[in-house]
């Protein structure tokens, strides 16, 4: 993404550090660890040497330092949220800050660093368990940080077969989203880099009203599939939350439930089977968030209720594109199953954009590609409900 960004149009270089299970101490210098009584707990060595401190550290990380970088991305935190107990968390909250602070001293370079929200999962729990949703809220506090930003993964998951894998499938989402909030803080790019954020609330009746930060919504709030907002829940004094019906007005949620006649508290996406649909029109999702301070909760398992749109079906399926001829010489023409394609890209054997289709028209293109060399290509399209596919052709 950020190659291809007009802005940017350079080679990016990555040094990938990527141990699977591991633990936010492993990371860490043990004297960090040991300079802080919060953090103590952490100094009590795992089974696992993934999750020993100082363990990823020593092998993995003092090697990067003579390096100079300008920005980290951090997918972390399912080890944690598993064994480090339960909300509200703080131990990592305290651990992350701490591990950025002194890998920016190591560094000697306040880099930017970018963090992702780990994804719904109910291996381990629950469907309602909120487990993963109070261990969000501990790695959004990196946010007090500065040059720091969170991205929201919640969206990212196909079907609800997904809530058993602990690697969600859709990786490119998730690097696009780090790729908006590089080119906007590090590469000084008017590209929207957030998706929509809780700011206000207000009780008008028996409903809620939420209301966004403005610079969140871009060109305004919106759903994926075009239904009403989903994982939204409503609860009174009792603490008792049920689901709500969420309602698009302009660009704030109205919700509601039958079940809660005086609300006191909404939550949205804030449980570990919690799928989402809320995003703005720039395709970057909500934020999850919970109105209430509370400690404790009872979620009442009820069928959420929804509106639906149009066809009432949300059109998960990729469609398929035929490519002739292939291999192909100067003209190239596509044929898509039907009319749902929003825009398609032509990338070369290096991930270079060549060629970007926008407003395509009807099921068939006819692309000119007499100017390619010869070589392979990518075409990758892009239907309306978010989804991706993608086909390969040669040109001769």
């Amino acid at each position: 993404e950020l190659y291809n960004h007009p802005g940017v149009n350079v080679p990016i270089g990555l040094i990938q550090n990527a141990c699977g299970q591991s633990s936010i101490q492993a990371w860490m210098k043990e004297s960090v660890i040991q300079a802080d009584p919060a953090l103590s707990k952490y100094l009590v060595t795992q089974p696992n040497g993934y999750q020993t401190p100082s363990n990823i550290y020593n092998a993995m990380m003092a090697p990067v330092f003579p390096f100079s970088i300008k920005g980290c991305i951090w997918y972390q935190g399912e080890a944690n949220c598993a064994i480090d107990g339960g909300a509200p968390f703080t131990t990592y909250a305290k651990g992350n800050a701490a591990m950025l602070a002194d890998w920016r001293k190591d560094m000697g370079n306040d880099f930017s660093f970018y963090a992702a929200q780990i994804a719904p999962y109910t291996a381990a729990t629950s469907f309602l368990s909120t487990r993963t949703a109070y261990f969000r809220e501990a790695q959004n506090a990196i946010t007090a940080m500065p040059k720091t930003g969170v991205i929201v993964t919640t969206d990212i998951l196909g079907t609800a077969a997904e809530l058993t894998e602990i690697h969600p499938w859709n990786k490119r989402t998730v690097g696009q989203r780090f790729a908006y909030l590089a080119l906007a803080k590090d590469y000084g790019q008017n590209v929207q880099f957030t998706g929509p954020q809780y700011v206000s609330h207000k009780i008008e009746g028996s409903k809620i009203r939420i209301s966004f930060e403005p610079s969140s919504l871009g060109t305004g709030l919106t759903t994926k599939d075009g239904m009403s907002g989903k994982t939204f829940k409503i609860a009174g004094s009792d603490k008792k939350f049920y689901p709500a019906l969420a309602v698009l007005e302009g660009n704030e949620i109205v919700v509601s439930s039958t079940s809660v006649t005086a609300p006191v508290a909404v939550r949205y996406a804030f449980f570990d089977g919690a799928m989402t649909n809320l995003q703005n029109k720039e395709g970057i999702a909500a934020f999850p968030f919970r109105t209430d301070t509370w400690t404790s909760e009872v979620y009442v398992n009820e069928a959420e209720p929804s509106i639906p749109n149009a066809t009432g079906v949300e059109n998960l399926k990729v469609q398929s594109v035929t490519i002739y001829p292939n291999p192909v010489s100067n003209s190239l023409n596509l044929k898509f199953e039907n009319d749902d394609i929003q825009c398609a890209n032509i990338l070369d054997f290096t991930g270079k954009v060549v060629l970007s289709i926008n407003n395509l028209r009807s099921k068939s293109e006819n692309v000119n590609v007499s100017n390619f060399a010869q070589g392979v290509y990518l075409l990758r399209y892009q239907q309306k409900n978010g989804i991706w596919g993608s086909s390969k052709f040669v040109k001769n």
